[in-house]
């Protein structure tokens, strides 16, 4: 590695002076941390870890199973260092996998026991990590609460709100396998019912198959994908116990066409789907979700009623929480209004804290994650189409519903060809060019031909230098759009430019791919030796339940409404099991509509992390910004005298900006948009004046209704 012959004797006397603090059994491991913090000794750190300083220090207070965790970590990420050709060690990495450690030791149970007489299978234990072994209790105390009183207590309902990719589905099998296991148990919950989406049914049988396989477990696993009702019957009327994997619209369809049935019997009233899960007959019932703020706080509601209903009525709801909410997350927001947002976030989140439980990824468990948001200039033809339009609008002189405008403009930042796609569709219902734009296909400013101009669409210029540095580097990309047009695109593009063929070189997922077939492409894709380098997922039939962390590149194509689903995206890679650093790239067209929505995005993220992490965040939208439509476009055109942008943390990112620049108007860091700021966070006292203030509301209401 180089080092100088000063560097050599630093080293020498680091060693000594580590070692001596190792051996000391009375020294903590605060004063080893004291001393890389503080005097941000990078060369003592490194040779710490070349030495094994560290871990020989922590033998001394760790128990056995977290030491193996903090040598893995270690030494793992030393050996990443080396691999990378650093001469430092990552200090604030090397921190996060010390505390892991210490909260492991703290807090790792001693047995798996879950109640008298209730424990974990031990390879469910073995492979549990921290924060599965405390969900996997939070299941068992709102569903069960104790053996003693199981026939007394009616069980409550809870939602598992793990970030996604934390094993919520092994949490789930893991307590089920624990409870009939319990000779008491298995005989009162015989049925057991798991509702999910129909896509994820072939991923819960592969769970259950993976976690628990047909010849060891104490129940039974039956799905239904057909109208068949023999399973349902079979399952109602089982004498052991019996797991039912069962579809969410299959389920409605059971029990709206099922008056005198099982079904109807069991589990309630005919209703919609929310009202029919809502009013299931049990009070056992758990929720998992990674994301269950979505898109307002009438979403969350419903969420957490399905578990537990404590929030009242949709009005009722609306009065007290989500008006004074949503009027303080603006910039331009009073005093008063963002200090009673704070208070009712906070009343929110403590009245939902008990039945919530809620958990991120660790960084000391999992590889670093970069997400950015890449702002994406518009080309010269896009930039005269969008404003053509634009002005047109503003100026009244067309006419549409909002949905077809935008879906017009939509298909204009992505690449213009997608008109002429339009104009030749016409069932599609929200994007046929208008008579003004159909004037630009017909004197031939938009033509055939432009399908294949790429520089016509900066954001294909971008993904294209991106594949090109991944195939470099031998990594694996996924792309997610929410458009099958724009998915169309990226297939001929792919198949014309770079001559790949779909199922050798890359896959493509959406919703008319069969959940099972989706499977198959997930586990030839994760392969290493697999030539499929990359997948086009549709983001609303695909950003849920699959494993893709066969990559290591995400790029989110177009900005969805529902912020929850391009979340949901970015995770099919960043999972439990993942090995490489993630870097996320969410592309948004500069000055359109897209930036507005990509800004709304920031300000649903925003109120839900504050409601469900008490995170406080600052405002950085007025409300005008988050409404506008049309007036603000200045779209950014490319000077090359200027100076080049900035260099990021992700090489590859670089290399792309070096190779496109004209592409890109500016990168930003997506998660600085949540940064916390504990100056804005309640006192003690200010907290006792909001639950007061909330009960002082919620009286007066009572009176008046």
């Amino acid at each position: 590695m180089g080092f100088s012959d000063s560097q050599m004797a630093d080293k020498e006397r680091t060693h000594d002076f580590y070692w001596n603090l190792a051996e000391d059994h009375k020294s903590s491991a605060n004063n080893l941390l004291d001393h890389l913090e503080h005097r941000s000794l990078e060369l003592q750190a490194q040779q710490a870890l070349w030495d094994g300083v560290l871990q020989n220090h922590f033998r001394h207070f760790v128990m056995a199973d977290a030491e193996n965790i903090l040598e893995e970590k270690l030494f793992k990420h030393f050996r990443q260092c080396q691999e990378q050709g650093q001469d430092s060690v990552d200090i604030d990495q090397l921190l996060a996998i010390i505390e892991y450690a210490k909260k492991v030791k703290e807090n790792t149970p001693t047995s798996f026991k879950l109640d008298d007489g209730v424990f974990l299978d031990e390879h469910h234990y073995n492979k549990a990590l921290l924060h599965q072994l405390e969900g996997i209790k939070f299941i068992y105390e709102r569903l069960i609460g104790s053996l003693a009183d199981v026939d007394r207590n009616t069980g409550h309902g809870g939602i598992l709100n793990h970030c996604m990719g934390m094993g919520k589905t092994f949490q789930v099998i893991a307590f089920i396998t624990a409870i009939c296991r319990n000779e008491t148990l298995r005989k009162k919950f015989k049925r057991i019912a798991v509702f999910c989406p129909a896509g994820l049914i072939s991923t819960w049988e592969k769970e259950f198959t993976l976690r628990c396989p047909a010849e060891s477990r104490p129940f039974q696993v039956l799905t239904v994908s057909t109208s068949n009702k023999s399973a349902i019957h079979y399952w109602y009327n089982s004498e052991t116990p019996c797991v039912l994997i069962l579809g969410y619209d299959r389920y409605r369809t059971f029990v709206s066409n099922n008056d005198d049935g099982v079904f109807y019997k069991y589990l309630g009233k005919k209703s919609q789907l929310t009202k029919i899960i809502t009013n299931t007959k049990t009070e056992r019932r758990l929720g998992i979700t990674g994301t269950i703020f979505q898109n307002n706080l009438e979403e969350y509601r419903c969420c957490v009623g399905f578990t537990y209903p404590n929030l009242g009525t949709e009005k009722r709801f609306k009065e007290l929480f989500s008006d004074h909410i949503e009027a303080g997350q603006t910039k331009d927001a009073t005093d008063e209004q963002r200090q009673m947002m704070n208070e009712r976030s906070y009343v929110l989140h403590s009245l939902n804290e008990k039945h919530v439980h809620r958990r991120h990824h660790d960084p000391a468990v999992m590889p670093p994650r970069r997400d950015f948001v890449i702002f994406m200039r518009l080309s010269a033809k896009q930039r005269t189409l969008y404003g053509h339009h634009v002005q047109s609008l503003v100026e009244k002189k067309i006419k549409g519903s909002y949905l077809m405008n935008y879906h017009l403009l939509r298909r204009m930042w992505t690449h213009p060809y997608l008109l002429i796609n339009a104009s030749k569709n016409h069932s599609d219902e929200y994007g046929y060019p208008n008579e003004s734009v159909q004037k630009f296909i017909e004197n031939g400013f938009v033509c055939h031909e432009d399908e294949y101009i790429i520089e016509l669409s900066y954001k294909l210029l971008f993904v294209l230098s991106l594949i090109k540095k991944c195939e470099e580097k031998g990594e694996k990309l996924l792309i997610f759009s929410q458009h099958l047009d724009t998915i169309g695109l990226l297939k001929r593009t792919l198949q014309n430019i770079k001559n790949w063929k779909e199922g050798e070189n890359f896959y493509t997922i959406s919703g008319f791919v069969e959940s099972v077939e989706r499977e198959q492409y997930a586990d030839v894709f994760n392969k290493s030796s697999s030539n499929v380098r990359l997948v086009i997922v549709s983001t609303k039939a695909g950003c849920c339940g699959l494993n893709l962390q066969g990559a290591s590149r995400v790029v989110i194509f177009d900005v969805s409404p529902n912020p929850s689903n391009d979340e949901q995206a970015t995770y099919r890679t960043y999972r439990l099991g993942q090995e490489k650093a993630v870097y996320v790239y969410r592309l948004v067209a500069q000055a359109t509509l897209e930036e507005r929505d990509y800004k709304r995005q920031i300000a649903k993220i925003s109120t839900g992390r504050r409601v469900e992490d008490q995170s406080q965040i600052e405002s950085e939208f007025t409300e005008k910004e988050l409404k506008d439509l049309y007036s603000n476009f200045r779209p950014n055109i490319y000077d090359p005298s200027l100076p080049a942008l900035p260099h990021s943390d992700d090489t590859m990112l670089n290399d792309v900006l070096a190779d496109v620049p004209e592409a890109v108007v500016e990168w930003k860091n997506h998660e600085l948009h949540f940064a916390h700021h504990p100056e804005f966070e309640l006192t003690d006292e200010e907290k006792k004046a909001a639950e007061a203030s909330y009960v002082a509301e919620s009286s007066s209401m009572d009176e008046r209704y």
